[in-house]
This record gives C-alpha cells, sequence and structure tokens, in this order.
C-alpha cells in the first residue's frame, strides 16, 4: 500500500458503487499469492480482505495500487541460495504496528523467516486484542 494509508470502514453510499464480487475474487487471488510466493504482498493483501464485506472507492483504490506493484515487480522471485557459510542459517524477523487499525484500535504482527537467504515462512494478522496505550 501507498506508505500512511489507513483505510476505514466504507460508507454504505460508497460500497454501492463498487463492484463488491469483483473486488472479493481479487482479493482472494491476491491471498493465494501472498501465502504461497510473494510474502511482500501479505500485509497489503491482509489489509484489504478485511474490508470485503463492504469495499468502498479507497479500497479499491488500494487494491489497484497492489496490482500495478504486482506488475512492476513480476520479475521479483524468492531465491534460496544455501549460503548458509557467511552468517546465521536462520534469520526470523517480526513486527507489529501497534493498533493502527481505526475501526477496532486493532493491531497487526507479522513474521518473516528466512533459510539460507530465502524466505520459508510468513504471515500477517490482525490481533485478536486491543492495543491499549
Amino acid at each position: 500500500m501507498v506508505p500512511g494509508t489507513r483505510l476505514e470502514k466504507a460508507l454504505p453510499l460508497d460500497a454501492e458503487t463498487t463492484d463488491k464480487e469483483h473486488y472479493m475474487r481479487a482479493v482472494g487471488a491476491l491471498m493465494y499469492l501472498a501465502t504461497s510466493t510473494r510474502p511482500d504482498i501479505a500485509y497489503t493483501v491482509g489489509v484489504l480482505a478485511r474490508f470485503s464485506s463492504n469495499p468502498g472507492s479507497a479500497h479499491v483504490a488500494a487494491l489497484n495500487h497492489l496490482f500495478r506493484y504486482l506488475q512492476g515487480t513480476k520479475d521479483l522471485k524468492l531465491v534460496y541460495s544455501g549460503n548458509v557459510d557467511e552468517g546465521e542459517p536462520f534469520l526470523t524477523y517480526t513486527d507489529a504496528d501497534h493498533g493502527s487499525e481505526p475501526d477496532s484500535g486493532k493491531s497487526t504482527g507479522g513474521f518473516l523467516v528466512l533459510m539460507g537467504g530465502g524466505a520459508v515462512s510468513w504471515r500477517s494478522k490482525l490481533q485478536p486484542v486491543h492495543y491499549r496505550s
């Protein structure tokens, strides 16, 4: 997504102008990519999926932005170099956005596990509890 984008629930009037079935089909196809071969889009697809029941124009714009990103990065791929002599065989990264879900106050957390330089496991998920500051 465009950095700083915060998607919120669509207004009912806005949702009427959106093709919900097309949106749901597109998000489903992207979900397959995010879980199978493209860890770089996992967060964005998870956010877009939250609005499948009522997408608005801002959600469609974010979806279209993601498709343009994929078109521009279609030559990227997961690479497993197997070169573990120059460092740790496994590297793990994790992050959270600490309550940035505007409708519920929930956080999104994620992780990435690399083995031999290539991603072997990743996930991005809306946390079940509220963040309180």
